[in-house]
């Protein structure tokens, strides 16, 4: 009888140790959980900034590819009016030279030979 009672005191006295522990288990399960959805809150508000960024780069990069396109229809015009520009600017300059030698020579006497 005496065994039985100094195992149920050994018993309690394991059940409340027990005790003990789950509810601390309990605490830090509820600490975790609350970091865990304050973790999970920031990076929500983080993931929201990303994508907010992340359209506004978007909407950024089309507005520079339609410059950009417009740029290089520009340089395309460009290089087309420098090109005429030099083919006229060769052109006047044989029919300066054309003028000059019909110049000189209406300009100079004849050569005999």
């Amino acid at each position: 009888n005496e065994e039985l009672r100094r195992r149920l005191r050994e018993i309690a006295a394991e059940k409340e140790e027990l005790s003990g522990r789950l509810t601390a288990a309990g605490r830090e399960n509820e600490e975790l959980m609350d970091e865990m959805a304050s973790s999970n809150a920031q990076l929500a508000a983080e993931n929201e900034r990303i994508a907010q960024q992340y359209e506004t780069l978007r909407a950024e990069k089309e507005v520079v590819a339609g410059e950009n396109e417009n740029l290089t229809r520009d340089v395309s015009q460009l290089k087309g009016r420098l090109a005429q520009s030099m083919t006229n600017n060769e052109n006047l300059r044989e029919d300066k030279e054309n003028a000059d030698r019909e110049k000189e020579g209406v300009c100079q006497p004849a050569f005999v030979h």
